[in-house]
C-alpha cells in the first residue's frame, strides 16, 4: 500500500498536467532605472525613467531602525512622493508592473536627517 501511495504522489503532477518546468519565462518588464530623489522636510520625492510597457509602478519603503514596512503604493506615473517620514535610515523599493508581471526590485538606500 505504501508503495502505491509513493507511486501516486510521484506522478501526481504529470497526471494533473502540472509538470514542473525548468525553463521559466523571462519577465517582459524592464527594471526601474535612473532613480532621482528630492528630499524635503519629512519626505522624499522620487522620479525614475519611464519603462516601456509599464502599466504601473509599485513602491514602498522599509525603515531600517525597526524593520517596519510601508504598505505598497501603486502609481501610473514614474514618480512618487513619500511624506510623513521621521528621521532615520530607509530603503525605498521600486518595481515595474506590466500585464501582471513584475520586474526586479530597484532599491535606493538613504538617511533622512
Amino acid at each position: 500500500m505504501i508503495k502505491m501511495i509513493v507511486f501516486v504522489l510521484a506522478f501526481l503532477p504529470a497526471m494533473t498536467g502540472n509538470l514542473p518546468t525548468t525553463d521559466a519565462a523571462a519577465c517582459s518588464c524592464g527594471n526601474v532605472t535612473n532613480i532621482q530623489r528630492t528630499v524635503s522636510d519629512g519626505g522624499v520625492a522620487y522620479t525614475w525613467g519611464s519603462v516601456p510597457g509599464a502599466n504601473q509602478y509599485k513602491v514602498w519603503y522599509v525603515r531600517k531602525s525597526d524593520n517596519s514596512s510601508s504598505p505598497y503604493y501603486f502609481t501610473s506615473t514614474n514618480s512618487f512622493n513619500f511624506t510623513g517620514l521621521s528621521a532615520g535610515q530607509y530603503s525605498f523599493h521600486f518595481v515595474t508592473v506590466c500585464s501582471g508581471e513584475e520586474s526586479n526590485i530597484g532599491i535606493e538606500d538613504m538617511t533622512l536627517d
